[in-house]
């Protein structure tokens, strides 16, 4: 875990890769199964987020969105102090 931070009494766990996972979508698999854990443990209000210096594929995309982890990646990192202020706002 990279960032963990408590806002409106809610937990938020980031994790945060700079891999290419387009190449290597095992360690996408690792990240996201480590955050769904941290997620768990959290409580029913915790949030998780992957934040990717890199694309993502679809797949990890769906896996992501189907345990609502929610992602940052490549092309959403010029406004991530946006993206970062909703997430946590719950908006």
């Amino acid at each position: 875990m990279d960032v963990l931070l408590l806002a409106n009494n809610v937990s938020h766990v980031l994790e945060c890769k700079t891999a290419n996972f387009a190449k290597n979508e095992d360690k996408a698999g690792d990240a996201l199964y480590k955050l769904e854990s941290l997620k768990k443990l959290g409580g029913l209000r915790t949030k998780a987020m992957l934040l990717s210096y890199r694309e993502l594929t679809g797949k990890i995309r769906n896996r992501a969105e189907g345990a609502q982890i929610k992602i940052i990646e490549q092309k959403d990192l010029s406004g991530m102090k946006t993206l970062l202020e909703k997430w946590v706002n719950g908006r």
